[in-house]
């Protein structure tokens, strides 16, 4: 009994650090910057480049036009929409460039009735 105290090893000590110096917990926060071309101008925002039209591709042919415009409306305000329901495709125009570019970050590759749609910018 002697030889199994003799080989316990000795207390470690541990340092609690508390107060405003740790980093809140979640991810750190995104830091943007912009680069100024040597011409001097700035570029414009990835979005005012693109069309203000989305192509739908891969829809159910149970898909209604009505549930297409709905999840377009939900995003911002249409101008136009068609609906090939043979080539089971739609394409819309928003009348924002942003809103466009919103509605395919949302809904690229989700499952809208059973299967899973394609969202493009044109």
């Amino acid at each position: 009994m002697q030889y199994h105290e003799e080989m316990q090893s000795p207390p470690v000590q541990r340092t609690i650090i508390r107060g405003g110096d740790a980093p809140p917990p979640g991810p750190a926060p995104i830091k943007q910057r912009t680069v100024i071309p040597p011409g001097g101008q700035q570029q414009q925002p990835m979005f005012s480049n693109q069309g203000t039209s989305v192509a739908i591709l891969g829809l159910s042919t149970s898909t209604s036009k009505e549930r297409i415009g709905n999840l377009l409306r939900s995003v911002g305000p249409i101008m136009y929409l068609k609906v090939n329901q043979q080539q089971r495709k739609a394409t819309a125009g928003y009348t924002n460039p942003e809103h466009a570019h919103i509605f395919q970050q949302r809904f690229h590759r989700q499952m809208i009735d059973l299967a899973h749609i394609n969202v493009s910018l044109v």
